[in-house]
């Protein structure tokens, strides 16, 4: 069986990773998780030497900090999920769709009922950063 990554150029950012098919024309999921640790490793590089990133991990973060990257997970898995679920039944997606693992917008809710009180959504807004991203979940959902 031919390897996912036979063909990469490179996986820099913007660069397109090529892969061969197995013979029943897919991709398993060792491969698929190779393919984009591989496609996303220099944006993943970057946000992970950002100052933020840094006191995230070493545990020295701010509250308001930490509530409003909360708030920015809380958008974008509400994107993610909508369209995870609008799209569980094509049959290029479906064989990624698990959503008992990969779902998150429920305990983002507890933490944003936790954060900012029972009345959260009243007190929250989606950055216009957050709001670029999810416009592009969508986006990239339609195709």
């Amino acid at each position: 069986m031919p390897s996912a990554m036979e063909g990469s150029e490179g996986g820099e950012e913007g660069e397109i990773l090529r892969y061969e098919e197995t013979e029943d024309n897919s991709v398993s999921p060792t491969d698929l998780s190779e393919l984009l640790k591989e496609g996303t490793k220099e944006s993943h590089d970057r946000a992970e030497n950002t100052q933020f990133v840094k006191d995230f991990l070493k545990g020295r973060i701010k509250k308001e900090l930490f509530k409003l990257a909360t708030v920015a997970l809380y958008f974008t898995y509400s994107a993610l999920e909508e369209e995870m679920d609008r799209n569980k039944d094509n049959p290029v997606f479906a064989p990624l769709y698990f959503p008992v693992e990969l779902h998150r917008r429920e305990a983002l809710v507890k933490d944003l009922n936790y954060f900012y009180g029972e009345d959260w959504k009243e007190k929250i807004q989606c950055s216009e950063a957050t709001q670029h991203y999810v416009d592009r979940i969508h986006h990239v959902a339609k195709c």
